[in-house]
C-alpha cells in the first residue's frame, strides 16, 4: 500500500518535458565546475544564457511550422479478403527499417490472398527484449539465435515438422554456421534469415604506392601483418599513415582477431565453463595483437576504456577518409559518424585466416521463429518461406542472406555490388566454427564481464602503458 501511494502521488503530478534545452546547459555547467574549476555562479550564468538561446531559436522554428500549411491525408481503408487469416509478424528494424518487408507484403499477398500479414516491431521500451516475450506478442518473428534458454524455446515451435512436410526447403539449404546458431541437441528451433558479417576493407591506392598485390579470400594473419608494416609511414601521429586502423572502440575486434590466432579462450569442457587468459596459446595470441602497437607502430590506439573520449570516432573517420589507413576492420559503411568514401578506390576482402585456416563466425545471425501460442502456424510458415527467397540482408548494412542460393543469386550481387557480394560469400564459406563469446553469449553471458576485463585492462595496460606480458605454466589446479 506504501508503494502503491507513492507511484500514484508521482502519477498524479507527473508531467512531460517536451524540450529540454536547459538540460544540456546544466550538465555543461557541471561538469564546467568539477573538470575545468569554474565557479559555480559562472557556470550556471552561462547555462542560463545557452538554454535561453536555445529556448528562443526553438520557438522561432515553432513559428515558421505553425504558418506552414498542413494537409491531413487520411490513409486509405485495408481491405482484407474474406476468409482471410491475419498473422502478426515481429521483426528487428535494423538500418534498413521495417521498409524492406513493407515492400514484401503485398507482393507476398499477390500469391497468398488468404494470409494478411501485420508487421510490427518489439517495444523495446516494454522489456522485450528475450526471444520468449516478443514470441507472446506475435504469431511469428525474426530474432537472434537465442535457444539454449529452455524458457525460450518453450515459447517458439521446434521447425523440424514443417520441414519434414515441405520437401522444399531443409537445413541443408542454409550456411552451416547460421543453422548452428539455432540448433539445440539436434532440434532445429527457427529458418535462419541473415547474417551479419565483419570483413575489412582496404585503400587500393596505398596498396599501388608500395607496390604490394591487393589482398584476397585466403590471406593469413601473416600476410595482413606483413602489408599493415610495408604500408605504414612516417613517425608524427598528425600526418603519420598507418597500415591498419581499428574501429574507435577497440575491443571489438580483439576476440576476432585472439580467435582466429587460436586462442583457447575459454575451458568450455567443464561446468561451468571456465576463462583461460593465462593459456599460452592466449598470451601468445595477444603478444601478437599488441605488436602492431608495441613493435611495429602500424595502428594507432584508440578507445581501450569505455571512459573514453568519443571523438575517436572522429579521428578514426578523419584517417580513413584522408587516405592515411590502409586497412580497417567494420559491419559496413555506416558509421557514426558517417564516413565519406565517395573519393577513394576501396576494395573489400574477408578478414585474414589464422595461419591455421582459423577463421571463427564472430557476428549475430537472426532467423525467422513460430510463437508456440499462435493459431496460424501453416500461415506464419508459408511468409517464413516466402521471405527466405528475398535477398533482404542487402537492407541491413553488412549482411548476406542465411540460405545459400540466395546468396549466391545475381538478386544479391545487384543489391550490395559484385566486390561486396564475392566477400561476404567467401567469409561465409571459409567459417570454421563461432566464436567463444558467440558460442557462450546465452549458455554462459555471464562470463562477458570477465572477457571486458580482459580486454579492457589487459590489453590496456600492455598497449597504453608498456606492461609486458608473461606467463607460467598452469598447474593442474589453474
Amino acid at each position: 500500500p506504501e508503494y502503491a501511494t507513492a507511484l500514484q502521488y508521482a502519477l498524479d503530478h507527473a508531467y512531460t518535458i517536451a524540450f529540454n534545452a536547459g538540460y544540456g546547459a546544466f550538465l555543461d555547467a557541471a561538469e564546467a565546475v568539477l573538470q575545468e574549476g569554474l565557479s559555480v555562479e559562472e557556470a550556471l550564468a552561462q547555462a542560463q544564457a545557452q538554454a535561453e538561446t536555445a529556448i528562443a531559436d526553438f520557438a522561432a522554428a515553432q513559428e515558421e511550422v505553425e504558418q506552414e500549411e498542413v494537409v491531413i491525408v487520411a490513409p486509405e481503408e485495408e481491405i482484407v479478403p474474406e476468409g482471410a487469416v491475419s498473422i502478426v509478424f515481429m521483426a528487428v528494424s535494423g538500418p534498413g527499417g521495417l521498409q524492406p518487408y513493407r515492400d514484401l507484403i503485398p507482393i507476398f499477398q499477390q500469391t497468398h490472398p488468404d494470409i494478411v500479414v501485420d508487421l510490427q516491431t518489439p517495444n523495446f521500451g516494454a522489456g522485450n527484449t528475450y526471444l520468449r516475450s516478443v514470441a507472446a506478442d506475435s504469431d511469428c518473428l525474426q530474432w537472434f539465435g537465442s535457444v539454449t534458454n529452455e524458457a525460450d524455446r518453450a515459447a517458439v515451435l521446434n521447425m523440424a515438422p514443417f520441414l519434414d512436410a515441405d520437401p522444399e526447403l531443409g537445413p541443408e539449404d542454409f550456411y552451416p554456421s547460421a543453422v548452428e546458431q539455432f540448433s539445440y541437441q539436434g532440434q532445429l528451433w527457427a529458418i535462419p534469415a541473415e547474417m551479419n558479417l565483419t570483413i575489412l576493407y582496404y585503400n587500393k591506392a596505398l596498396f599501388d604506392e608500395a607496390a604490394l598485390p591487393y589482398p584476397s579470400a585466403g590471406w593469413t594473419t601473416d600476410d595482413f601483418l606483413a602489408a599493415a608494416v610495408a604500408i605504414t609511414r612516417g613517425d608524427d601521429p598528425a600526418t603519420k599513415q598507418y597500415g591498419y586502423v581499428p574501429q574507435e572502440f577497440e575491443l571489438n575486434e580483439i576476440t576476432i582477431f585472439m580467435e582466429r590466432l587460436n586462442a583457447q579462450l575459454v575451458n568450455e569442457a567443464i561446468e561451468p565453463p571456465q576463462l583461460t587468459f593465462t593459456h599460452p596459446s592466449v598470451v601468445e595470441a595477444m603478444r601478437w595483437l599488441t605488436s602492431l602497437t608495441t613493435e611495429y607502430g602500424v595502428k594507432p590506439v584508440f578507445i581501450t576504456d569505455i571512459t573514453g573520449s568519443s571523438t575517436f570516432a572522429e579521428e578514426r573517420n578523419n584517417l580513413i577518409e584522408n587516405g592515411r589507413a590502409a586497412m580497417w576492420v567494420d559491419q559496413g559503411f555506416d558509421s557514426f559518424p558517417e564516413l565519406d568514401l565517395s573519393s577513394l578506390n576501396i576494395g573489400i576482402v574477408p578478414l585474414p585466416t589464422g595461419p591455421t585456416g582459423t577463421a571463427v563466425a564472430t557476428n549475430s545471425v537472426t532467423g525467422y521463429y513460430i510463437s508456440a501460442q499462435t493459431e496460424q502456424r501453416q500461415a506464419c510458415w508459408e511468409w517464413i518461406k516466402f521471405l527466405t527467397d528475398q535477398p533482404i540482408a542487402a537492407e541491413f548494412g553488412n549482411t548476406i542472406p542465411a540460405k545459400i542460393s540466395v546468396a549466391d543469386s545475381d538478386a544479391y550481387t545487384q543489391a550490395v555490388g559484385a566486390e561486396l557480394a564475392t566477400a561476404n560469400r567467401a567469409s561465409v564459406a571459409g567459417l570454421t566454427g563461432s566464436s567463444t563469446e558467440l558460442r557462450l553469449s546465452t549458455s554462459a553471458s555471464w562470463l562477458g564481464a570477465g572477457f571486458f576485463w580482459w580486454q579492457a585492462y589487459a590489453y590496456d595496460q600492455i598497449v597504453q602503458d608498456g606492461v609486458c606480458l608473461l606467463y607460467t605454466s598452469p598447474s593442474p589446479r589453474d
